[in-house]
């Protein structure tokens, strides 16, 4: 979950005598045919759904309106396992669930370690972050990025007793984390924002040693942008989607980055296929590109047209997106017409 999502949806439904429009992208001349290519899932409530996750054995959890709802199986009922209220923030690894609000709960987070039957608050928490991203690294180590603002502070924390306790790392309060992501290294990137006296964190942070140690990369021509989302591919190859100066991909473990297009969007979430497709997701147009995002184009049709705000994609190559009002949606990867 990204904070601005939240912060610009609230913004939107506010506006209820206002016509929004979308901002247009530019794309290529090519488009995909007039065939509806996303589907909706027709038993999941048509509501907000700000985060999805998906777990290797394909298991469903969903962040929204109405909290957490889990699919053990395609095709099955969805169960609600925690609906305190709106949740906005999620991640799963192995049983354990941690979940956060955006719902004037500053420092707020709340965690399970058995699969959503309990439910637990940690004993102490270093700060009073606003939380933006949670990630992991094997054997069971999660991270939670942190949003800086009057009311909370940034920065980067850590637990691994499940969520108990929680330390922080030297990624500075004062920082905003706004994307955490793992490769199969074992190495952490984070997307960060803030200026320190004459230092700029407009970037990414990396760790090799699972977050004890951090270097700060700078991507070419960023400038006072930021990083949105971050995606590592089954080759280890990096992507990270700014808020307006587009997507940047790594090919060397995140020392060095090159824009690949897209400029003047947000982009929210990035996925690829395994025919080497990149999907990426704006705050309002699902787009695609064939050849390392030398050409992009749009893959909407079939979607409501409302704001999105998850994509991600389980092992049966079914992509998935989250939106305003509907519920979630899919389709299947890879799709052939797409390809030049």
């Amino acid at each position: 979950m990204k904070i601005l999502k939240i912060v610009l949806l609230i913004f939107v439904l506010s506006l209820s005598n206002c016509v929004v429009e979308k901002t247009p992208v530019e794309i290529s001349e090519k488009e995909p045919d007039s065939k509806n290519y996303w589907e909706r899932i027709e038993n999941f409530p048509p509501e907000l759904v700000y985060e999805i996750v998906i777990t290797p054995t394909d298991v469903i959890y969903t962040a929204g309106a109405s909290g957490i709802h889990r699919q053990t199986k395609q095709g099955e009922p969805w169960t609600n396992i925690n609906n305190i209220g709106v949740l906005t923030c999620l991640g799963v690894n192995s049983g354990n669930i941690y979940t956060s609000s955006f719902s004037g709960q500053w420092g707020w987070i709340q965690y399970s370690t058995d699969d959503g039957i309990t439910w637990l608050n940690p004993d102490s928490f270093p700060s009073n972050p606003l939380i933006s991203s949670i990630s992991f690294l094997p054997p069971g180590t999660v991270y939670v990025g942190s949003y800086e603002t009057d009311e909370s502070s940034g920065g980067l924390f850590y637990s691994e007793d499940n969520g108990r306790t929680w330390e922080t790392t030297d990624i500075d309060s004062d920082i905003s984390v706004w994307a955490i992501v793992a490769n199969s290294q074992a190495h952490l990137f984070a997307g960060t924002t803030e200026s320190i006296g004459n230092v700029n964190y407009f970037g990414i942070h990396k760790s090799t040693d699972k977050g004890q140690n951090w270097q700060f990369i700078e991507l070419p021509e960023l400038g006072n942008s930021y990083v949105r989302s971050l995606y590592a591919d089954p080759s280890d190859n990096l992507y990270a989607g700014t808020n307006r100066s587009g997507l940047y991909k790594s090919v060397d473990d995140g020392e060095s980055w090159e824009n690949i297009g897209l400029q003047d969007v947000s982009v929210e979430g990035i996925m690829t296929d395994s025919m080497n497709t990149i999907f990426v997701m704006t705050y309002e147009n699902i787009l695609y590109s064939t050849n390392w995002g030398e050409n992009w184009n749009e893959f909407s049709s079939g979607l409501p047209d409302e704001y999105y705000f998850s994509l991600v994609k389980d092992s049966h190559d079914y992509l998935y997106v989250s939106t305003e009002t509907n519920g979630l949606f899919r389709t299947r990867l890879p799709i052939p017409s797409l390809i030049d």
